[in-house]
């Protein structure tokens, strides 16, 4: 009967964490994406966005894929003797509890190849990947330049 006791407790222990874990894996929050309008025949466009850390541990978005660009890399604008210049980044990393802003001029998306034209009102869904494993799907609305 102790062994059937322990063995009810374990599971009861269990499903009352579950919750707790499933609440802590929806660690990426994107709010604010937008693609940049480009000119048309464009073969590059920029997407920005904010990427909140809900969780208490860093997290790095390790992939950005969307089903409308060829291929997406994450970019960070530096200077460089005196000219800003845009180099990829291999990840880009969310510290614990805080937000990080895609936007002009400095980190953001740059979208490669669209496989249709996108204009102004369109919206593009992206799906992004963290060092945790997780995936975050969200929708992005073009805008004008």
């Amino acid at each position: 009967m102790k062994l059937l006791s322990a063995f009810f407790y374990v599971c009861l222990t269990l499903l009352t964490l579950q919750p707790v874990l499933a609440a802590d894996s929806a660690t990426l929050q994107v709010e604010n994406a937008w693609v940049r309008e480009g000119p048309p025949g464009m073969p590059m466009m920029g997407g920005f966005m904010s990427v909140t850390n809900n969780s208490t541990g860093d997290v790095s978005i390790t992939r950005i894929s969307s089903p409308a660009f060829k291929s997406i890399e994450l970019h960070e604008t530096i200077m460089q003797d005196g000219m800003a210049k845009m180099r990829e980044v291999s990840e880009l990393r969310i510290p614990a509890g805080q937000t990080v802003v895609l936007e002009p001029g400095g980190k953001h998306m740059m979208l490669f190849n669209p496989v249709k034209p996108l204009k102004a009102g369109d919206t593009v869904t992206f799906q992004l990947s963290g060092s945790d494993d997780q995936r975050v799907e969200f929708s992005a609305s073009v805008k004008r330049r």
